[in-house]
């Protein structure tokens, strides 16, 4: 379903990228009147018709910017502000000091004007003018001689209060909503002759049928987010009447104001944040309709989450589209990352087999309408073959089912900390612009600035940052900590994208004193998007650490913030591609992440229980548990059987040694056996080198490097690989 405007300001929608229509066909589909279409989007002017003057009754704020058409004086005639100048805050705090409340006004400043309602002669009750007719004199010496004197307009300008819904309404051919749900068939459905069973049939099933689609938890969220409720689901009441008289249905559909999909006895609760509150609307109606002969005997209902648009949510959004037309309100940004999540795994393995499960379904019902159902079994009907089809073609042949790149431990853990816009419902490379892959301040703690690939994927394919993780919804999120009264506390909390942006938050290596206190008398924060100095009292937030930021490939580099950008994102990347040496070596300078990034990555062996090492060679260790770690009925020993040299992936070296000794005590999560490229249970992913920076006989120009003899006979950077190769023979 989309809305747009014209070149002539005019609202359509279009259903399924269909030919466009004005919104108020919609709107009128929804059992709105034109009447209150005008109420849902317009302020009204009232006036009242003498015999040969109008009087106006003044909104002083509404004047203003306008040009007088006329002098506007105080009782004592005294001019305020004169004709054919413009109206000023000044004029208008004047024309409030003075009292007025009403204007009297040339005929001239009624006329071209919109009626906000139908106007019905009080004696004959006959319609004089519609909703929506503009006032001519003809319409103006009707309502006189009907003896009309109240009208109410439509309050419009050429600023900030369009009259885009008016004038869409009189593109508008349709009179009621009959006509209105016709049109939109006649649009779906070109050729076909319009039943009123079928119409009814296609407009509910076009947005109210929950077996049509699903907005899910989160896209419900996002939609109440967008258009300003509080709550983060939305309720339904279902009735089901169980023996309801003509008059008591009536009532209710009145009680609901005509709610247009009673048809389907769903009832949207719109006011309603909670469930609590939910029920309570339902109480009250029980209440309202009392004297109806509506009560609990009689009607059945049911409060549950709705996961549909209801027509509250359909004129909320065209609301938001005019007041954006009229200036107003802000627009979104589809990069933010409050605006893109992550699917994981498991939704995508879930829709797949959802997918299998359809195919199931529609097996199951075929073989029921031909087959005779007597004496069928249920392995007779239902055939299992799809649903394992289907998962095994998304694990076996799914664009982000990928070979795991086991280079080294860190070639791993990047791997598995990947988030891509590419695959099935992503972006492909050739369509992908500047924007998506472009930097974004929401990346802040989220996503990496610096680790992508360089070529056709750079930006679409990202790594998550050290402390990122996503939260129920699938939204990024980063851990700050609180900031109470200029005092950081040591309370983490976990904000996303959408939340972080109202908050005031400092940097990690802001200056602080011993009570932790912000010791600067203005601190460099994020706020909204930007970077601005603020007070300390005004800080809410703080980051919890420098290396937010970055990715773990990226914080393994030292001395980060003195790299140029460009060769900061070339070293993560080749750090993946390191072979493990023959003897590791871990780093002289390092920076506190390459123990966690080991450990982390599965290549060492911790310990999982505390205790004493009781035999140690090169294929097991054992280890006899602490008393206090074992359980009554234990055996208290813990064998762990080392990996030797197994073939990785990438034909590298996979060789766990032990590093404790026989006699050694353990405690919980120590490291006892090193893998590939760990050294004592610390990345270790090349070798510590003494290296100088001068020319030495030309031997080293551009990019030629020298090296000592050494480094080869004492097979420094040595590599074992291990191929797998398959010799065929044949007896002939």
């Amino acid at each position: 379903l989309d809305f747009e405007f014209d070149a002539k300001d005019i609202v359509f929608f279009r259903v399924d990228r269909r030919r466009k229509m004005p919104v108020t066909i919609l709107l009128k589909a929804l059992g709105y009147m034109p009447e209150q279409i005008l109420k849902e989007f317009f302020d009204f002017d009232a006036f009242h018709v003498e015999p040969n003057h109008v009087r106006f009754e003044v909104v002083p704020e509404r004047l203003r910017g306008e040009v007088a058409r006329f002098d506007i004086a105080d009782k004592h005639g005294k001019v305020i502000v004169a004709k054919d100048k413009r109206i000023t805050v000044k004029h208008i705090r004047d024309m409030e000091a003075a009292g007025i409340k009403r204007i009297d006004a040339p005929d001239e400043f009624l006329l071209g004007r919109t009626l906000a309602h139908n106007v019905v002669a009080a004696d004959t009750g006959e319609i004089l003018a519609n909703a929506n007719d503009e006032i001519t004199e003809t319409l103006l010496a009707k309502l006189r001689e009907a003896r009309v004197n109240k009208i109410q307009t439509l309050f419009t300008n050429d600023l900030d209060q369009g009259p885009y819904i008016s004038q869409t309404l009189r593109a508008d051919e349709t009179a009621d909503r009959t006509q209105a749900r016709v049109a939109i068939y006649r649009m779906m459905r070109p050729g076909e002759p319009p039943t009123e069973d079928a119409v009814e049939t296609l407009f509910n099933g076009l947005f109210f049928a929950e077996e049509r689609y699903d907005l899910s938890a989160v896209g419900r969220m996002k939609f109440n987010r967008r258009v300003g409720v509080k709550s983060e689901t939305s309720w339904q009441v279902r009735l089901r009447s169980l023996a309801l008289p003509r008059e008591a249905d009536q009532e209710l559909r009145a009680y609901f104001r005509n709610v247009p999909e009673l048809s389907l006895n769903k009832v949207s609760l719109d006011a309603a944040s909670t469930e609590a509150e939910a029920q309570a609307l339902v109480e009250k109606m029980f209440h309202d309709l009392k004297s109806k002969g509506i009560d609990r005997q009689k009607l059945d209902t049911k409060v549950e989450t709705r996961f549909t648009l209801s027509p509250r949510d359909i004129v909320e959004v065209i609301r938001i589209l005019v007041e954006l037309r009229n200036g107003r309100g802000e627009i979104d940004d589809i990069d933010h990352l409050g605006n893109r999540r992550v699917r994981s795994v498991g939704e995508l393995a879930e829709n797949q087999f959802r997918a299998g499960l359809v195919r199931v379904e529609r097996a199951v019902k075929e073989r029921l309408s031909q087959a005779e159902s007597e004496n069928l079994m249920p392995h007779d009907l239902i055939n299992a073959k799809p649903i394992s089809a289907a998962i095994k073609e998304f694990f076996g042949s799914s664009q982000l089912s990928q070979f795991m790149d086991q280079t080294n431990p860190l070639s791993e853990i990047t791997h598995k900390r990947r988030v891509s816009a590419l695959g099935p419902g992503g972006l492909t490379r050739e369509r992908a612009g500047f924007e998506v892959r472009d930097v974004h301040p929401t990346h802040y703690g989220r996503v990496c600035p610096i680790e992508t690939p360089e070529g056709p994927n750079i930006g679409l394919i990202n790594s998550l940052a050290l402390f990122a993780r996503t939260n129920r919804y699938g939204f990024l999120e980063t851990p700050y900590r609180k900031v109470k009264d200029a005092k950081v506390t040591n309370d983490i909390e976990f904000l996303s994208a959408i939340e972080e942006g109202h908050y005031v938050i400092a940097q990690a290596n802001a200056s602080i004193d011993k009570a932790a206190r912000l010791t600067d008398s203005l601190v460099s924060c994020r706020f909204k998007n930007e970077f601005e100095l603020k007070s300390p009292e005004e800080v809410q937030y703080m980051d919890v650490a420098p290396s937010q930021i970055v990715s773990v490939a990226a914080s393994l580099i030292p001395f980060l913030e003195h790299d140029d950008a460009n060769r900061a994102l070339m070293g993560s990347n080749m750090q993946r591609q390191a072979v493990p040496c023959l003897r590791p070596e871990k780093p002289l300078v390092g920076t506190g992440v390459e123990r966690t990034a080991a450990v982390d990555s599965g290549t060492c062996v911790t310990a999982l229980r505390g205790g004493m090492v009781d035999y140690v060679d090169a294929n097991r260790i054992v280890v006899r548990v602490h008393d206090d770690e074992t359980l009554a009925g234990d055996v208290g020993v813990d064998i762990y059987k080392l990996t030797k040299y197994t073939r990785s992936n990438q034909n590298t070296n996979i060789n766990q040694r032990p590093i404790v000794k026989q006699g050694e005590r353990i405690a919980r999560g120590d490291v006892i056996a090193d893998g590939a490229s760990t050294d004592l249970g610390e990345l270790a992913l090349g070798q510590n080198m003494l290296v100088a920076f001068m020319p030495w006989n030309g031997y080293n120009f551009e990019d030629s490097i020298l090296i000592s003899e050494r480094v080869v006979s004492d097979d420094r950077f040595t590599s074992i690989h291990i191929e797998e190769l398959t010799v065929v023979a044949r007896d002939t």
